[in-house]
């Protein structure tokens, strides 16, 4: 499955999609289960940041502005590939 990730961020997209922290992270929750979900975790600071498609391709977005556009395969591939 992929995923179209729109953001809205003003600072750097690069540092918001890949500075790690201990405190953070990504789930994938069942849209019939979203406010089940967001009142289990009412007192965490959350984001949504997409929706999970039924292509086999990475969409990210910010502001509605295109930044890329992959197919899962492509983007293994490539993190597979040695430098």
């Amino acid at each position: 499955l992929g995923a179209d990730i729109d953001l809205d961020v003003n600072d750097n997209v690069v540092d918001f999609l890949f500075s790690e922290g201990p405190g953070r992270f990504v789930v994938s929750v069942d849209p019939l289960r979203k406010d089940s979900f967001e009142k289990h975790f009412k007192n965490c600071p959350s984001l949504i940041l997409g929706k999970v498609n039924g292509e086999k391709i990475l969409k990210v977005k910010n502001k509605g502005k295109l930044l890329f556009e992959h197919t899962l395969e492509d983007l293994l591939k490539n993190w597979k590939k040695e430098f």
